[in-house]
Formats: structure tokens, C-alpha cells, sequence
């Protein structure tokens, strides 16, 4: 059983823990977390979803729920090694933008870090196959709605930052 901490509207925790799959009591959120993963040579990781979960076998940046008890930044970090086994720390990524929905904050983070294809580990419950592929190519599958769910949507919110990102270290 996934729990989850509780948050009003203006994201101040509150005394009520969630339930995964369990309905959301109106007025109250949880947080999500998803990050994009970028090498040193701009290459920017992605990952296959498992058969079991919701939008199956479709490609996805690391994302999910974070756990009670736990920080946004826990969670990312977390999120990261489960899905694809990379160890992460905090100082490695770049806060990009946060989203409210119906029920949730969904923060989104640049995750920069040095990694080969021979550093993932994939966790078969989470992600079955991954990809790393050249900005261009993740900004093009972006683009043309090749990624699962409403990634594209948000991601439109925080391209721009994420191509500023790569600019300045360009230089």
C-alpha cells in the first residue's frame, strides 16, 4: 500500500494521509515528482513503462508519487533509482517548474549527472527497456506526442528553461 502525505491548496501539509488508488478528499493534494536525466554530452534518458502500469509499454522521463514522510527532492532522487538504478544526489538537479492540478503539485526537475547505458538498472515493475538519446531526438519525441500520458504537456512549460540549461553550459 503506496501513502501518501496531504497538502491544501496552498501546499501546506496537512494531518491526512492518502491512500493510492483510494479517491482524494476534495481540497486536498499530494505531490509527484518527474525527472528528466541528462548527461554531461547532453544525452537525456528514457525509459519503457512496464505492462502493469497505466499507459503500458510507452516511453516516459522518471516520474511518480512521493511517499509520506518524504521531500519533494527525496522523492525525485528515489523515483530515479527505482526506475533506472542511478544514484542521484540533490545538488545534481535543477528545480524547472510545478503544475496543480485536480489533486496533486507535480514538480518537475533536470537531473544532471554522469551515465552510460552500462549504469542502468531497470526495475521490471516499474521499466522494461530504455533509451538514451541525443536532446534533439528527446526534444523531437517531445514535439510529435511519442511519450506517455501528459509528459508533452508539461514538458511545453519548461522547455524553454531546459533549452536555456543546455545553452549556458554550451559556452
Amino acid at each position: 500500500m503506496e501513502l501518501w502525505d496531504a497538502y491544501d491548496r496552498n501546499r501546506k501539509k496537512q494531518e491526512h494521509v492518502l491512500i493510492r488508488d483510494k479517491s482524494i478528499p476534495k481540497g486536498l493534494y499530494h505531490l509527484v515528482v518527474e525527472v528528466i536525466c541528462m548527461n554531461p554530452d547532453g544525452n537525456v534518458l528514457i525509459t519503457q513503462r512496464a505492462r502493469t502500469k497505466t499507459f503500458p509499454l510507452e516511453w516516459e522521463i522518471t516520474g511518480g508519487s512521493v511517499l509520506v514522510g518524504e521531500t519533494v527532492i527525496q522523492g525525485a532522487l528515489r523515483e530515479l533509482q527505482e526506475e533506472t538504478g542511478l544514484r542521484a544526489v540533490e545538488s545534481q538537479l535543477t528545480y524547472l517548474h510545478t503544475l496543480r492540478g485536480r489533486n496533486y503539485f507535480f514538480d518537475s526537475y533536470l537531473c544532471q549527472m554522469p551515465f552510460e547505458a552500462r549504469d542502468i538498472q531497470l526495475n521490471q515493475e516499474e521499466t522494461v527497456d530504455f533509451q538514451i538519446l541525443s536532446f534533439e531526438e528527446f526534444d523531437h519525441k517531445m514535439m510529435n506526442g511519442e511519450m506517455a500520458g501528459k509528459i508533452a504537456n508539461r514538458y511545453l512549460k519548461y522547455r524553454r528553461q531546459v533549452i536555456e540549461i543546455i545553452q549556458k553550459k554550451a559556452l
